[in-house]
């Protein structure tokens, strides 16, 4: 991987590895040296060291990465992935990354303090490794996930996990609701917040969505407030998990489209959809769900084989 050394051998093959470059001695671009920089701290895994090729990490199967509408690396996800190693100071230099989610890996060492210059950073989740102080100084924005990990025996005032999230369960928050807050019953994050598995006292099966301290703004409470009450007027079980398409804005009147920041989830966009809400884009990401129901499987899962990783690809 890499770039292309320039050999004084006469005769030299390398077709057959993932260089990042076709020319000898030219670099690849500084993401991408970023990102095999932090693939070499956790010793090459082979299934990103095989998907990980090209010039650009926005072009192609980057297995667990996402990007912006700028095109730049904007999430690393690598949670429970038998990862082994340190945590690379290079990350730092993807200065787009909001979200780095690492937990339930093996990982050892510090979190390198340049880490703290990540100005969009808005989640570092390192919970269940194996990560020792100190602990960098975090900008308060931050919502810093590190239970279990040795790391929280250093001396610090900062919490390392939001109530509940360090394993254990706390109080429900309503006396109707079974519902308690912990990792073992987690079905999912997005963007404000985590997704918990519940039951109501007459037996009822519910989600519960409870935003995160580090996503509320008065945007995110707006919209957060304006999903919940558009969805109390569905009734699908599906729906409240598929919390991306058209619910949150609507189109005004005479308007075909609506320009928008993106949002969504991954796996439900339409590919044409760059920050333009559109109903045939709603139309798109509904044909989705209905996949979800006929096949039984999630929309995206790394565990299964490459041709069906991608629910909409092999359907």
């Amino acid at each position: 991987m890499g770039p292309i050394p320039k050999f004084k051998a006469a005769n030299v093959t390398y077709e057959s590895n993932p260089f990042c470059q076709s020319i000898p001695g030219v670099p690849c671009a500084p993401e991408v040296m970023a990102l095999l920089k932090f693939l070499d701290a956790i010793n090459y895994p082979s299934k990103f060291a095989s998907a990980w090729s090209g010039n650009n990490p926005c072009d192609g199967p980057w297995l667990a990465l996402t990007c912006d509408v700028n095109r730049k690396v904007s999430t690393v996800t690598l949670p429970e992935s038998n990862l082994t190693g340190t945590l690379s100071p290079s990350i730092a230099n993807l200065d787009s990354l909001t979200q780095i989610i690492l937990r339930s890996n093996q990982l050892t060492g510090p979190i390198p303090t340049n880490w703290t210059s990540l100005k969009s950073l808005t989640l570092l989740d390192l919970s269940n490794n194996n990560l020792s102080p100190p602990l960098p100084n975090f900008n308060s924005t931050v919502n810093l996930v590190l239970y279990g990990n040795p790391l929280l025996n250093s001396n610090t005032s900062r919490p390392t996990a939001p109530p509940g999230e360090d394993g254990s369960c706390i109080s429900p928050v309503h006396s109707k609701c079974d519902q308690k807050f912990c990792t073992k019953n987690e079905l999912g994050r997005g963007g404000f917040g985590v997704v918990y598995k519940g039951e109501l006292d007459e037996g009822t099966k519910i989600a519960v969505k409870r935003i995160e301290a580090g996503a509320i703004s008065n945007k995110a409470l707006n919209e957060f407030r304006s999903e919940i009450s558009v969805l109390s007027k569905v009734h699908h079980r599906q729906l409240s998990e598929s919390s991306d398409f058209g619910l949150v804005k609507l189109v005004p009147d005479g308007e075909k489209s609506v320009l928008t920041k993106l949002a969504g989830t991954f796996g439900y966009l339409a590919p044409e959809y760059a920050c333009k809400l559109t109903t045939k884009a709603d139309v798109f990401s509904f044909g989705v769900v209905l996949m979800e129901l006929l096949t039984g499987l999630m929309t995206t899962n790394e565990e299964r084989p490459q041709e069906s990783k991608s629910l909409v690809a092999w359907f």
